[in-house]
């Protein structure tokens, strides 16, 4: 379920379904990030999504003798962790 947050003039849209994605991020009412298209789920079409466990690319999905799982296609780094490809869920304390 999407929820949004805000503070002195910040707000972002929150997509837990998309990895935990933006989608939007305003400054009092302005555009900080190109919003998602209404109804977007693709989290590479989101404003922003999170990179985690890491930031950037892992040479060819090898971390010392750890292989990771390529996770964008061909490609043959495995790029921003997998956090955004999967749903998250949000819990209000």
């Amino acid at each position: 379920m999407s929820f949004s947050l805000a503070h002195a003039g910040w707000s972002a849209g929150i997509e837990p379904e998309s990895g935990g994605s933006l989608s939007r991020l305003e400054w009092n009412g302005m555009s900080v990030l190109r919003p998602a298209a209404p109804g977007t789920r693709n989290p590479l079409q989101m404003a922003s999504f999170p990179l985690v466990p890491y930031a950037n690319r892992i040479a060819q999905g090898r971390f010392g003798e750890h292989r990771l799982p390529r996770n964008f296609g061909a490609h043959p780094h495995t790029l921003h962790g997998n956090g955004w490809q999967s749903e998250w869920t949000a819990d209000r304390k």
